[in-house]
């Protein structure tokens, strides 16, 4: 393990402990526990979007080849929350729309479908510099993964709706000018 991915675990750690302490459950999975080239933060966020139960979300650092981090002196840091799962068919394209006319206008990150899992996420990467210290790096990822939380909420209910097949696309209109 490099000492830019164990600083990453050392961060992963510290934020498991952090959402723990605010009674929200979160799981490091490291890479030799899983097999993955990375690390990863399990979390499931209960109150997201209100009342429709927890929503399961992912933050990790993506993993970069040693001597390209030497060269770019870079880290992204992402985390990814999984809005609605098991979409039916008949609501794609929908769902698809919604996402299309949200990343236009939310200022960072992007709603996505996965077309293979048929789950709507919204997911959020950000570089930050390699050389960052560990208070440095922890309270980054602090703001970032709390920015994008709070982002998804403002609108994961509408988006679930409508991936659901209880809301149209053009209810997005209470939100941006949508005709």
């Amino acid at each position: 393990m490099t000492e830019l991915e164990s600083r990453q675990r050392k961060v992963l750690e510290q934020l498991a402990e952090d959402l723990k302490a605010e009674e929200i459950a979160a799981l490091l999975d490291t890479k030799e526990e899983t097999g993955m080239p990375f690390d990863f933060l399990d979390v499931v966020l209960d109150d997201l979007g209100g009342e429709d139960g927890e929503v399961f979300a992912q933050m990790f650092f993506q993993p970069m080849p040693e001597e390209q981090a030497k060269i770019a002196k870079i880290q992204y840091f992402t985390c990814i929350i999984n809005v609605k799962e098991g979409i039916e068919e008949k609501n794609l394209a929908a769902a698809h729309a919604a996402a299309s006319i949200l990343n236009y206008f939310i200022p960072f990150g992007t709603f996505c479908l996965d077309p293979d899992q048929v789950t709507l996420r919204y997911k959020f990467s950000s570089p930050l510099p390699a050389d960052m210290d560990q208070e440095q790096l922890h309270s980054a990822v602090n703001l970032l993964s709390a920015q994008a939380a709070n982002l998804c909420d403002q609108y994961y209910s509408i988006l679930s709706a409508i991936a659901s097949g209880e809301a149209q696309v053009s209810d997005l209109g209470d939100f941006f000018p949508v005709e």
